[in-house]
């Protein structure tokens, strides 16, 4: 068995196709999708409820994130089909597995909002209900 190069050493582990944090970042990375996948973290969302909880994002920028996510397997959508026909979009097995490492991301920034002198939203609302890794008072 090889030993494995000493971390110090980036030359000896380049950021190819085979580097997990170049496939995590490459799944999940940008400035949506990590906020998608909360948003969907207590059930099922219709597109025009993501576009509300997401500030910004245009409908074409969410509708390519939605199908990136579910073309890696992260959430499914679902067609109803009704007159007028809605979907929804919810998070896989492998989405969830996501939750804990977004919830971790949120709490850096959470402090790290702080050490900026700025109140986060946390702070005022709480966390949402449901989240791992959360603690909740009833």
């Amino acid at each position: 068995m090889a030993t494995a190069a000493p971390l110090e050493d980036a030359s000896h582990w380049p950021a190819g196709d085979d580097c997990p944090t170049a496939e995590f970042l490459r799944v999940v990375g940008g400035k949506w999708k990590p906020l998608i996948v909360f948003h969907l973290h207590g059930g099922a969302v219709r597109f025009g409820g993501l576009r509300r909880m997401l500030s910004g994002i245009t409908p074409r920028t969410l509708t390519r994130q939605l199908r990136e996510l579910e073309e890696d397997g992260l959430v499914w959508r679902k067609v109803y089909e009704h007159v007028p026909p809605h979907v929804e979009y919810s998070l896989t097995d492998l989405g969830r597995s996501l939750l804990p490492v977004v919830v971790a991301m949120a709490r850096w920034g959470e402090d790290h909002l702080r050490r900026r002198g700025i109140s986060p939203i946390t702070d005022r609302v709480g966390w949402p209900p449901g989240l791992p890794g959360v603690p909740h008072s009833d």
